[in-house]
């Protein structure tokens, strides 16, 4: 593993939130990551999501476990998103071998 590599890596550990138990990464992370827009993580289309110039975030923040952070890169149209699952994974791993090591 390259340096940049590991970088990468401790950042997305940054990222990687315990919520009720489960290690979850938050949508504006993961799209941000992926390079996608977060409204195009969270499926919401163009239509329905509102066009005032207030900014800032209309809805709750969706979270991501593991397996929902790999579901949503093989379906969204990213070649990005399909590279940075494997560094995703790897940090959920890492995380998750860090806290039974602890335990």
């Amino acid at each position: 593993m390259t340096d940049s590599s590991r970088k990468d890596l401790v950042r997305l550990d940054e990222r990687i939130r315990a919520v009720r138990g489960f290690q979850v990464i938050v949508d504006s992370d993961l799209a941000k990551i992926y390079g996608v827009p977060t409204k195009a993580l969270n499926l919401r289309s163009q239509i329905v999501t509102s066009r005032s110039g207030h900014g800032g975030r209309r809805h709750s923040a969706w979270v991501f476990t593991e397996q929902g952070a790999l579901m949503a890169a093989s379906v969204l149209s990213s070649p990005r998103a399909v590279e940075m699952s494997v560094f995703v994974v790897r940090a959920f791993v890492r995380l998750r071998d860090l806290a039974r090591d602890h335990a």
